[in-house]
């Protein structure tokens, strides 16, 4: 009865604590949201409005000084309401600089409107918003009737007009030009202010409350909690006491703890250590440790005591057994607290077989120096800091880097025989990062100033306490087998090319010429070959029969016959038989038959039936020696668009093989953009030669994957014109020519198969024919001022390449561009963020349904560019930016090396495709097929999507980085 009675007081007394504290806070959230939060509103409500009644005022203050001018004659009624209307259209305020001023006459008719040009000059009398309110009638009427005044109704928001909402506006009139000068804000505005306030009055209110209950709780039960701590702390350390005892006798070391209290404990391990089957026998620590003073005396121990404190001491000293034997050990000392008692743990650790192994080690070690002395492989060591000074070396070394002479080798820092002394930065944090450094290729310089490359092997020798001692390794010359091996590059490169050429088939380099009758005399001949400029004439009888071949060696003996005269028919002076091939014969074998046959024209045959084709010696052998210059010369001296269109198809024939044999994607996209640039010169000097000479200076630059010399099978056009106009007077008359110069460029580039951008990126755009300002105000903003979407749009022009005319204008442009992301932190955290949020599927992460591999590759493509521009890296092509990232150290040579190889990969993968779809004579696409694809091609796929994400992830940490700092 007594408890329950105990009880129920208790509770009461809680009661009589809370009821009050409730009953408080209650009133005090009823007084928040009846009271003071109507009236925030109302007083944020008013200060919204007088604000746009003074800048309206202010507004029409400003116009009424132009009239000012238009009534003192200084300009007409137009100049100053031009000026006026200019001036009103740049007027912005707000927070994010959006909110404007509007200008209409009583009619109503728009004067200006900064985000609504399509409402300039407009009768708006019918216009209504939503809730079919005649807006600008209503504000005629409300300055009509009170010469200013708000007017209410539904309006888009600032520039977005796909978004209408609540707007509360102020109008004023100004009466010498019968103008209505208005600007208003948005309700939702307002509105939002107002939720945010009472969302932080509610938190406010609900924090308040929580912390009331709780320090109510905590006042309530704290004699409870005290008592009930008690218990729990004297059975908590009656536990750590049986866990302590428990781990001490477990330890697999020996352990010994000394309190203050001179009271010594020691396990068993340590009674195993001295050899003692008694574990009760007295210990005495001083005799244990014969070899330390510390523990000496009670005065020696309590002064070692406040000597370590809160640090610990490593010792290696002689512990001594009960027969008397010392066995090294090594002790770790730290200080303890237990049962309110300071003092030391002992932790005892037998070393003696360690000695014992050190001691043999010493004798491996002159044994190694033995074997290493008969090595002619250089031995070394160095020091394990930033010099890398030579400590030791064995014979080979010195012959290696000093011709013999021992003493310019001794303590001597490494970097006094590398030719590029950074080098020894990057082998030193290699070898720090990673302890072990392999066949290192790097140039060394011997101390007679010969260079040799060498092959560098390196390990991090550490001691037992996993402190670093030194750096040991090798040096093997290897100059001569680089050379040897660069020779066998060339010399394969050259085999490569000779095969690919001599596997082509003759199409490309076959040629039509003109069909004779039979009966047809010499002098005919002549002149049919002349009017052709041909070197042979097919000879055809009168059924359409070939008969055989009349050529200028035919003609030429004629000329030497003194019994053949110029009316001597054709035919009896022709070649025969017709020696044949077909136009899918490769050139090596039509090489052979003209060799056999000692021939030097073959007709060529599609199938079984003969064509009006020829294939020389000449022209082979020609090819043969120089392809892609025979070409050049013949695009260089192309006359017109459709002859450059007839070379520029020879030469992506070459193209198509270079894929076809699975040539190095670097020399593929290499060729690729060479004829893409050749061609280009040529187009713009042929536009040159028709528009007229250029009146200044100007370059034509390439970007995106033109740009990034990545061009493909299926690639449109990117380019842009830059001018210099700082000295021209006319820049209407200067921009007028070099659009007219953009647009036949961009025509006859199209017509040559390089499309039209579909985004409009292209020198027919006139945004994109501008002088050298202009181009830099552009970057400028993009770097500066963009917003994400503006940086996503423009990404591509930072891929920048010079095709034609003066590079000095691309130099002083990339040099602007470089200059400016020196310090621009936001425009690479929109680059990361837009890099990040570009997800793959699902689905095509796990290669279920058909995908573009060309937006497979374009996070690498992005990341590369971000990274290169961020540390100043002027390359446009993303396998060059990659490997310029590894040289400087920003990627680390595992990450470019499988990155090398993905993108190489993805690319052949590309090109494949792209060069099937052309066989197969379907539309030329990005598209693949997962189930088309080899094992080995999906599983390179989805490691090349898993080191995508985490180069991602580290990009972001990167510039999250910066944002910190």
């Amino acid at each position: 009865m007594s408890k329950r009675l105990d009880s129920i007081l208790q509770k009461t007394a809680y009661l009589k604590i809370l009821l009050p504290t409730l009953l408080i806070i209650s009133l005090f959230v009823i007084s928040l949201f009846l009271l003071l939060i109507p009236q925030f509103e109302a007083d944020i409500m008013e200060r919204k409005r007088e604000t746009i009644r003074e800048l309206t005022k202010a507004t029409v203050s400003m116009i009424n000084s132009w009239e000012e001018q238009e009534a003192s004659g200084k300009m007409s009624r137009a100049e100053a309401q031009a000026g006026a209307i200019e001036q009103v259209k740049k007027l912005r305020y707000g927070i994010e600089d959006k909110d404007y001023f509007w200008v209409t006459d009583y009619q109503p008719i728009m004067i200006v409107h900064p985000y609504r040009p399509d409402l300039d000059g407009k009768n708006l009398a019918n216009i209504e918003d939503p809730h079919h309110k005649k807006l600008f009638v209503k504000i005629v009427e409300v300055v009509k009737r009170d010469g200013e005044g708000f007017v209410d109704y539904l309006w888009q928001w600032k520039d977005d007009t796909a978004k209408i909402v609540p707007k509360l506006s102020y109008v004023k009139g100004f009466e010498p030009w019968g103008w209505i000068i208005g600007t208003g804000i948005y309700l939702d505005d307002v509105k939002e202010e107002i939720i945010l306030l009472e969302t932080k009055i509610l938190n406010i209110s609900i924090f308040v409350t929580l912390l009331g209950t709780i320090l109510l709780l905590y006042i309530a039960y704290q004699n409870y909690k005290s008592q009930k701590g008690k218990k729990e702390a004297e059975d908590e350390l009656k536990a750590s006491r049986e866990k302590f005892k428990m781990l001490v006798e477990t330890s697999g070391e020996g352990l010994i703890m000394i309190l203050e209290n001179q009271k010594s404990y020691f396990n068993k391990t340590i009674f195993s250590m001295i050899d003692s089957l008694d574990n009760a026998i007295e210990v005495n620590i001083n005799k244990l440790f014969p070899g330390l003073t510390y523990f000496n005396s009670n005065d020696s121990i309590a002064a070692f005591m406040n000597e370590i404190k809160n640090n610990s001491k490593q010792i290696e000293t002689k512990l001594q057994k009960v027969n008397g034997k010392l066995i090294d050990v090594f002790v770790n000392i730290s200080p303890i607290s237990f049962e309110n008692n300071n003092g030391l743990i002992l932790s005892v650790k037998d070393i003696s077989k360690n000695k014992e192994i050190e001691e043999e080690l010493g004798y491996s070690r002159e044994k190694y120096f033995a074997v290493t002395n008969q090595l002619t492989i250089g031995v070394f060591r160095l020091t394990a800091d930033n010099d890398l000074r030579i400590i030791e070396f064995n014979p080979a070394l010195v012959k290696l880097l000093t011709d013999g002479k021992e003493n310019l080798l001794y303590n001597k820092s490494i970097s006094e025989f590398l030719v590029d002394s950074k080098e020894q930065n990057k082998l030193y944090d290699e070898i720090k990062k990673t302890e072990l450094v392999k066949n290192r290729i790097t140039q060394f310089k011997k101390s007679n100033g010969t260079k040799i490359t060498c092959a560098v092997s390196a390990v991090l020798v550490k001691g037992k306490n996993d402190e670093v001692l030194s750096i040991e390794g090798i040096i093997e010359d290897v100059t001569e087998q680089k050379e040897t091996d660069r020779q066998k590059e060339e010399l394969y490169s050259d085999l490569y090319n000779s095969v690919i050429f001599l596997n082509q088939t003759i199409e490309p380099y076959s040629y039509e010429v003109p069909s004779i009758i039979y009966s047809a005399t010499v002098s005919e001949s002549f002149r049919l070959m002349s009017l052709h400029n041909t070197d042979a004439l097919i000879i055809k009888n009168n059924e359409g029969e070939f008969l055989g071949l009349l050529t200028e060696n035919d003609l030429n003996k004629i000329a030497l016959e003194s019994n053949a005269g110029l009316e001597t028919p054709s035919h009896q002076i022709m070649s025969v038989p017709i020696e044949t091939a077909n136009f899918d014969d490769s050139i090596y074998s039509c090489l052979v038959k003209l060799r056999n046959n000692n021939s030097k024209h073959l007709v060529v045959k599609k199938g079984n039936q003969f064509t009006k084709h020829l294939i020389s010696l000449e022209k082979l052998i020609g090819a043969s020696q120089s392809n892609f210059l025979f070409f050049v010369k013949k695009t260089e001296n192309a006359v017109n668009i459709n002859q450059l269109k007839k070379y520029k198809n020879e030469l992506e024939y070459f193209i198509d093989l270079l894929i076809d044999n699975e040539a190095n994607i670097k020399t593929v996209t290499k060729f690729i953009s060479m004829i893409s640039d050749l061609v280009t010169e040529k187009v713009i000097k042929l536009a040159i030669e028709e528009i007229g000479v250029a009146p200044v200076n100007f370059a034509f630059i390439t970007f995106g994957s033109e740009g990034r010399e990545e061009q493909t099978l299926l690639s449109d056009q990117d380019n842009l014109i830059i001018y210099d106009d700082t000295d021209y007077q006319e820049p209407e008359k200067l921009q007028k020519y070099f659009l007219e110069l953009g647009i036949k460029i961009s025509n006859d580039l199209n017509s040559l198969g390089y499309a039209h951008c579909k985004g409009g990126n292209s020198v027919q755009n006139s945004k994109w024919c501008q002088p050298l300002k202009v181009w830099k105000r552009y970057f400028t903003n993009w770097i500066t001022d963009a917003n994400p979407k503006d940086i996503l749009d423009s990404k591509i022009f930072f891929d920048l390449r010079h095709v034609f005319g003066n590079i000095n204008l691309t130099n002083e442009l990339t040099n602007h561009i470089f200059h400016l992301t020196k310090s621009s932190n936001n425009f690479f955290i929109y680059l990361a963020e837009e890099i990040e949020n570009q997800e793959i599927s699902i689905n095509v992460n796990k290669l279920k349904t058909p995908f573009d591999i060309k937006l497979l590759l374009l996070p690498l493509v992005d990341l590369s560019r971000v990274l290169s521009l961020k540390y100043n890296l002027r390359v446009s092509n993303t396998l060059g930016r990659l490997k310029e990232l590894n040289k400087i150290g920003k990627l680390n040579s595992s990450t470019y090396s499988n990155l090398k190889i993905f993108y190489n990969h993805l690319m052949q993968l590309r090109l494949l495709h792209q060069l099937n779809n052309k066989k197969n004579k379907t539309t030329v696409d990005n598209i693949l097929v997962p189930i088309e694809l080899s094992e080995l091609n999906i599983v390179l796929i989805k490691k090349y999507l898993e080191q995508i994400e985490e180069l991602k992830s580290r990009t972001k940490a990167l510039f999250s980085e910066d944002i910190r700092s």
